[in-house]
Formats: structure tokens, sequence, C-alpha cells
């Protein structure tokens, strides 16, 4: 096996720049069920379970992308077993907002 090391993102150099990071990483996790996104906004503040399991969903999501991207070095296995928390992770936040529905 080959590993390809990706150089990281250059940081933003101004507050434009760390502004338009910002949005596309909120519309990436908003394709995250699309129809819940006011369920989820509300929930993330008044469900500390849901809001916990929202930012590990999110907070794996990044670390997958890193591992993918080469910026964090990982073996395949560790890479799916991830992929499999966050998937589990996300049944999970859909039982809760169609149980809020």
């Amino acid at each position: 096996m080959i590993l390809i090391k990706v150089a990281p993102p250059c940081p933003p150099q101004n507050e434009t720049m760390r502004h338009a990071l910002c949005v596309r990483r909120q519309q990436r996790r908003a394709r995250m069920f699309p129809e819940y996104r006011d369920q989820i906004s509300a929930l993330k503040t008044q469900d500390a379970h849901f809001a916990r399991l929202f930012h590990r969903h999110n907070a794996l999501d990044q670390e997958i992308r890193n591992m993918e991207a080469g910026i964090v070095p990982a073996a395949g296995f560790e890479i799916e077993r991830l992929k499999k928390e966050k998937l589990q992770i996300k049944d999970q936040l859909y039982e809760i907002l169609r149980n809020a529905a």
C-alpha cells in the first residue's frame, strides 16, 4: 500500500476567507437531514444528548476527511471503524429527529 500525504490547506489569510470556510462547513452539515433543519437547530440548544451526538458526528466527519486526504495517517481499518461509528450516530440522530417531529 502506498500512502500519499497531502499538504494541509493553508490557513485563511483574512477574516473574509475564514468566514467563507465557516459557511462551507455549515453548508456541508446542512446536507444531513435538510428536511429537519429547524428541528436540528432547536434540538442542539434544548437537548444536550442530541447536541453531543451532533458534535461527535461532525468531529468524526472531519477526522475521516483528514485521514482520507492523508493529512492524518491512518490504516484502512481505522477509517472503516470511524465510518461505522459515524453511521451509528447518524442513525441515532435520525431517530431523535423522527420522535421529536
